[in-house]
């Protein structure tokens, strides 16, 4: 009996009887060559013709055969336009953020000036901005 166990299990294998495990991909292909990015995009493959540009999006590799000026681009692929990366944030540097000092007040003709009203007048501060101002009794 167990010899015969054997031989049905060896027949099995050979001849394919056992199947193999088989996943669906993002796009609901069973074993396709579709793929989630880290942003939750679906990618599919595709057929790029360097030539004229087009692009052939693919739900399958099984029994594809690329032409002389075509290349099959994966999802995840280093060279692939459409992948998306949002595993990585990038943090803006805060700018800090002082007071700023009045330097001197100067009128039109670049006289200092104590802050005269009605008069059109230039506050110059020490981070390098500068303010028009006319103070208007």
């Amino acid at each position: 009996m167990k010899k015969l166990k054997q031989s049905l299990l060896l027949a099995m294998i050979l001849f394919g009887f056992i199947s193999k495990a088989q996943t669906t991909d993002c796009n609901g292909v069973i074993n396709g060559p579709a793929l989630m990015d880290t942003c939750g995009t679906c990618h599919q493959a595709y057929v790029y013709d360097f030539v004229t540009h087009s692009v052939s999006f693919i739900d399958d590799t099984l029994g594809l055969v690329l032409g002389s000026t075509e290349m099959l681009v994966l999802p995840d692929n280093p060279q692939n336009p459409y992948w998306n990366d949002c595993g990585i944030t990038f943090i803006q540097p805060i700018a800090i953020i002082k007071e700023r000092e009045l330097v001197k007040v100067i009128d039109l003709l670049g006289r200092e000036s104590n802050g005269q009203k009605n008069k059109p007048l230039f506050f110059i501060y020490d981070d390098g901005t500068v303010e028009k101002r006319i103070i208007i009794e």
